[in-house]
């Protein structure tokens, strides 16, 4: 899929475990595409934070321990949709301090300012956030399955690793009714009915089946290009 995609490399960030890149690495036609080691680590409070050019799981479930993990496998801190509601360190929901949240993106070395699950808002509020703070930044398809590969594109100036990242384009499949979302969406601290909703189809095993479902109509909205520069 990822070759179908015109894809030449991914990061693959399974979430809390390394054991799928460790596989993978073995059949990987590395000479014709990259394929960056990662994992997406879940924090205590349910918000997640990435390390890309890693060898092995950060242990850490706090924000500020985890990044000190990751920088000391020599890897790159990445903060994967900073600001969704659920499972952004930046989110509503996120328990992490304030002054924590300021350490985190002080010492984030890319943040995503495209995620194909998040809002139009949220992406828009992670785009100010990397140009506010001069972060580099980079698009995220969020694929847990195969037909997602792809749905958000970083273009890099070369073949790159920790030495070296420095972004020149991130796209996005941007969806078009954005206002409305944006105008639908719940202020930071108060109740959430997302979040109430998510937790009951958790309790009662349904969460995976609400997710595709939500997927499925989404990929039907037949979606714009957005590039972000």
């Amino acid at each position: 899929m990822a070759r179908r995609r015109g894809l030449n490399g991914i990061a693959l960030t399974d979430h809390d475990t390394m054991d799928g890149y460790h596989h993978l690495v073995k059949v990987w036609p590395a000479a014709e595409m990259h394929l960056i080691p990662g994992c997406e680590r879940t924090l205590f409070d349910g918000s997640h934070i990435i390390g890309l050019f890693i060898q092995s799981m950060p242990a850490a479930t706090t924000l500020r321990e985890a990044i000190t993990e990751i920088r000391a496998q020599g890897g790159l801190v990445y903060l994967p949709h900073p600001y969704r509601e659920y499972s952004g360190v930046l989110g509503a929901a996120a328990q992490h301090s304030d002054e924590d949240r300021a350490w985190a993106v002080e010492h984030a070395d890319i943040i995503e300012i495209y995620n194909r699950k998040c809002t139009a808002e949220e992406n828009s509020r992670a785009l100010e956030l990397a140009k506010k703070y001069k972060k580099s930044f980079a698009a995220g398809s969020d694929a847990h399955r195969r037909h997602e590969i792809g749905f958000g594109v970083t273009l890099l100036r070369e073949r790159f690793d920790t030495r070296q990242f420095e972004t020149l384009e991130a796209w996005g499949l941007a969806q078009r009714d954005a206002a409305r979302e944006t105008a639908h969406r719940t202020p930071s601290g108060h109740f959430s009915l997302r979040v109430a909703l998510r937790a009951i189809l958790q309790m009662i095993g349904l969460l995976t089946l609400a997710r595709s479902l939500r997927n499925s109509w989404r990929r039907s909205r037949q979606p714009l290009l957005e590039r972000y520069q």
